[in-house]
């Protein structure tokens, strides 16, 4: 009942830009990626119940999928389709090259809702001057809060390399001072630029948050 709620008394033509990469594939059951999806279905279908035209992007690697401005329900299920199936473990997104490319692609002025991880910063400085911008973190809560492993083999999932560690206190430590220093410059580039976001975790349902986000 809510999702018409969400894009209602919009005229601008709506994009969905899905920033995909190596490290959306943490923890079990590759939630992060599931969640990102069931985010872009649900503007998708808000987009499609208000008649706004709804273009899809897809970043991955060095890909772009594109899904041209569409009315049409079975390109918009075909575009979160693609989006769930795609393997993004040892692949890595340069989020700069991306905005670029999406500044060159919509050249009509829209609503723009970037949906990642957002552990890179991105430069939005240039997209936000034409369009108006939202940024859906999409995080597991076990990034912000990690458990003390001791002996453990890590894997990179953007490189695929192994490593033999022990990821103690300090080492977790280390890793949430990185965290939160690349949190508090992506809040502060938001802030800087009006830039609307909000952070949705893998084990609660998204579609309060993106209610509350768009009234």
């Amino acid at each position: 009942p809510y999702i018409k709620e969400l894009l209602a008394n919009r005229e601008l033509s709506v994009v969905v830009a899905a920033m995909m990469g190596g490290t959306l594939w943490f923890g079990e059951g590759n939630t992060k990626q599931k969640t990102l999806t069931e985010v872009a279905t649900l503007l998708g279908y808000a987009a499609y119940q208000n008649g706004d035209l709804l273009s899809g992007l897809q970043y991955l690697r060095e890909n772009t999928h594109f899904m041209p401005p569409t009315k049409q329900l079975y390109h918009i299920e075909s575009f979160c389709e693609t989006l769930y199936r795609s393997n993004t473990l040892d692949t890595s997104l340069h989020y700069d090259t991306a905005m670029e490319d999406l500044f060159n692609r919509i050249r009509k002025p829209s609503l723009i809702l970037l949906i990642g991880d957002f552990l890179q910063v991105p430069d939005l400085s240039v997209l936000a001057q034409k369009h108006e911008m939202v940024a859906l973190i999409i995080r597991d809560r076990t990034e912000e809060h990690p458990k003390k492993l001791g002996e453990v083999i890590l894997q990179d999932p953007q490189s695929g390399r192994k490593m033999d560690t022990f990821f103690g206190k300090r080492t977790a430590d280390r890793y949430l001072a990185h965290l939160r220093k690349n949190d508090e410059t992506l809040i502060e580039h938001f802030s800087r630029h009006n830039i609307r976001y909000t952070k949705i975790y893998t084990d609660e349902e998204p579609i309060g948050k993106l209610v509350n986000l768009f009234r």
